[in-house]
């Protein structure tokens, strides 16, 4: 316990991480030698027994095939022998490979005697097969039939061997399952005991970290509790090396300074309490004297004020006026060019009617000469008689149509000379308004020249009220200052006086045991007089508040006041 205190958080913690690697890093060597042994037996039963198993299965349906082939070569025809004797040699083949196999993979002693036994039985088995063959071959087929009856001990030697193969094989495979099933019981059982140790010694070990680290903490929270609760009297004991023995010092230390702090401010509440008493009843009457001037002259101001407002209002609607009557001038100067436009047009109008009155009498000289020809082409059809009636028929036609121009010729040349009539009476009315838009032209200039006399005589005493009106208003600026002034004095004396009732009420929450002092008795603080209601002003320009100065923290006496 004494090496654990002595030790920071971080070597706790990283000795407690470093306990729990250790396990875990035994835990996973155990885990994986188990595992390496189960991985061999494994590998042995696949490569070894299974293999085993397979090969030697295979040699012994091999050599059944021979077998049968071989009884097959003795009771097969004499044209079909060849056939039959190749078909005994591919099951040899088959049997050799499968015996090749499974020599490849004999690793046992045991397994080897009983291979070349096996092999031995092959190699005489063979030998008496070959021949039967041949007496096959040579068409004696009672003799091989014989023959192959006399290797039936040959065979059953082979097949002894062989089934003894795999039953040994049989057998290995069963006891290497059951060594591994046990090698898997006894992994599960050493890998149980290994987590239970670990998990008991990390239970172990982090009660114990935990109390080392909770326990200190618990105490500077009940340091911390007493503290805000405004208990300064208590000592604090530290113990170990560790952050939480810092953290307790440090705590100590605050305590101490708080405390020592606490009793200061005591006393400096005290100080101020008096002396915000005494400036406050000062500052009252200061402020009572600053404000009658300021009424006085807020009267004053908002005299000058309206007077100014008056003037103002009375340049500006000279100025009004003025503008007004240079609109009118222009519109009048508007308005008579647009008349003289207008007549300038009327003169045009009056020449395209001319104009149009001419070509008219022409159109009309038009149709009565063609008239005329119609008369003629219709004289020579008559002469022509019969060949001449169409001619005769377009000719009357002709003539109706000159005759109907004729007569619209004369319909718009009447209407145009009515239309120029017009135009003409039109022209000089409009003459007419053009010059009396040219006298009402000079008679606004006129006006407009007066009222600009007035507007600029207007302006001149606007300018001399106004320097008379900022005289006043300076003046009464700087008295709305002073009283500001004074009134933020008497503000920030007497909210000094309340801080410091209020700070001296919060200081007297902390308990600072035997080294309290005695406190000391405020000074009455002087009857302020009601300062005189002010009358309303017209509606004026505010004067800027000066900003607030740091209220002064010395206790001064009656003669430092008179000074001030």
């Amino acid at each position: 316990m004494n090496i654990l205190s002595n030790l920071t958080v971080r070597g706790k913690l990283s000795m407690a991480f470093a306990c729990v690697l250790a396990l875990m890093a035994l835990l996973g060597a155990l885990a994986w030698y188990q595992m390496s042994g189960m991985y061999d037996q494994t590998d042995k039963i696949l490569t070894y027994r299974v293999t085993g198993l397979r090969d030697s299965g295979r040699m012994a349906n091999a050599a059944t095939r021979v077998r049968t082939r071989e009884y097959r070569i003795a009771v097969t025809a004499q044209e079909h022998v060849n056939d039959a004797i190749e078909r005994h040699k591919d099951s040899v083949k088959v049997f050799e490979q499968a015996r090749k196999d499974y020599s490849d993979a004999i690793f046992d002693d045991a397994e080897k005697a009983l291979y070349a036994k096996a092999m031995q039985a092959w190699t005489a088995y063979v030998s008496a097969t070959e021949k039967a063959i041949e007496l096959a071959k040579a068409g004696k087929q009672a003799e091989a039939i014989a023959q192959v009856a006399a290797t039936s001990k040959n065979f059953d030697a082979v097949q002894e061997t062989l089934n003894a193969i795999v039953s040994f094989n049989d057998d290995g495979a069963s006891a290497d399952a059951a060594a591994a099933k046990e090698r898997f019981h006894d992994s599960g059982i050493y890998l149980a005991l290994t987590v239970a140790l670990a998990a008991g010694l990390a239970v172990i070990l982090g009660l114990t970290i935990s109390k080392s680290i909770t326990a200190p903490l618990n105490e500077a929270v009940k340091v911390a509790e007493a503290v805000a609760a405004g208990d300064l009297s208590l000592t604090i004991q530290t113990r170990g090396k560790d952050e939480i023995a810092q953290l307790a010092q440090a705590l100590a230390a605050m305590v101490e300074k708080l405390r020592t702090i606490v009793i200061d401010v005591r006393q400096g509440v005290e100080s101020v309490t008096t002396a915000s008493t005494q400036i406050s009843a000062g500052n009252a009457d200061l402020s009572q004297r600053t404000e009658e001037q300021a009424a006085n002259l807020q009267q004053t101001a908002a005299s000058m004020e309206q007077l100014t407002s008056t003037v103002r209002q009375n340049a500006d609607n000279a100025r009004a006026a003025a503008q007004l009557a240079q609109s009118a001038r222009e519109v009048a100067s508007r308005g008579g060019s647009v008349v003289g436009n207008v007549v300038t047009t009327m003169d045009q109008i009056t020449d395209s009617s001319r104009k149009i009155a001419d070509i008219i009498g022409t159109i009309d000289s038009i149709a009565f000469q063609t008239n005329i020809l119609a008369l003629n082409a219709a004289v020579e059809a008559a002469r022509a008689g019969e060949q001449g009636r169409g001619f005769a028929v377009v000719a009357g036609e002709v003539r109706t149509l000159a005759q109907r121009s004729a007569q619209a010729a004369k319909e718009i040349k009447s209407l145009i000379q009515q239309s120029v009539e017009k135009v003409d009476a039109g022209s000089r009315l409009v003459n007419e308004a053009g010059q009396t838009m040219t006298d009402i032209v000079t008679q606004v200039q006129r006006v407009n020249d007066l009222v600009g006399e007035i507007s600029s005589a207007s302006h001149e005493q606007t300018q001399g009220i106004e320097q008379v009106g900022d005289a006043v208003s300076q003046l009464d600026q700087v008295t709305q200052q002073n009283a500001a002034l004074v009134e933020e004095s008497a503000a920030a004396a007497e909210s000094m006086k309340q801080q410091a009732h209020r700070l001296a009420e919060t200081v007297a929450v902390f308990n600072v045991g035997h080294h309290a002092q005695a406190t000391r008795t405020p000074a009455p603080m002087a009857a302020r007089k009601p300062a005189p209601q002010l009358k309303p002003a017209a509606a004026r320009k505010a004067a800027p508040r000066p900003a607030a100065k740091p209220a002064l923290a010395a206790a001064g006496g009656d003669n430092d006041w008179s000074a001030f």
